[in-house]
């Protein structure tokens, strides 16, 4: 997580004894952070596209982590910002690891077909070499055909 992107506010209500930790992520985070792992790579970059640009791949953005304080327990400011803090974190990363995810799986599927892609063209690079070396042999069989006849 980009701490430097992420903007903190608390709302401490001392009469209820809460505190609400307000956790604003921008929705772009995943997007920019995914452009930067994959350092300009155009081919792989235009292929995810599509997904990394729909609705689904958007941070909802604000996450509310809430600490309560029982009556009995000592009231404690800085201990209760900090369970709400991370019950905010908590929950952008419960929602990052769904994304990711998502991401991870459309990564493995271009993998797969890269990898098929691959196997596919080294193929028909095989055939075609096959192919141009018996022309050649049949290239050879006629000058040697020609030489004989020219004897």
């Amino acid at each position: 997580m980009n701490r430097h992107n992420e903007d903190i506010r608390y709302v401490i209500n001392e009469e209820k004894r809460t505190i609400v930790a307000i956790l604003t992520i921008p929705q772009t985070e995943i997007v920019d952070e995914i452009a930067n792992i994959m350092n300009n790579n155009a081919n792989r970059f235009f292929q995810v596209t599509e997904m990394i640009a729909s609705p689904a791949m958007l941070l909802t953005g604000i996450y509310r982590g809430i600490a309560y304080a029982h009556p009995e327990d000592e009231w404690n400011v800085d201990e209760g910002k900090k369970r709400a803090r991370l019950r905010a974190r908590r929950q952008y990363m419960k929602e990052r690891k769904r994304i990711i995810k998502a991401l991870e799986d459309v990564f493995d599927d271009i993998e797969d077909n890269v990898e098929r892609a691959v196997k596919f063209t080294k193929n028909v690079l095989k055939h075609i070499d096959e192919d141009m070396e018996d022309l050649d042999d049949k290239d050879d069989e006629k000058d040697e055909e020609s030489d004989k006849d020219d004897d």
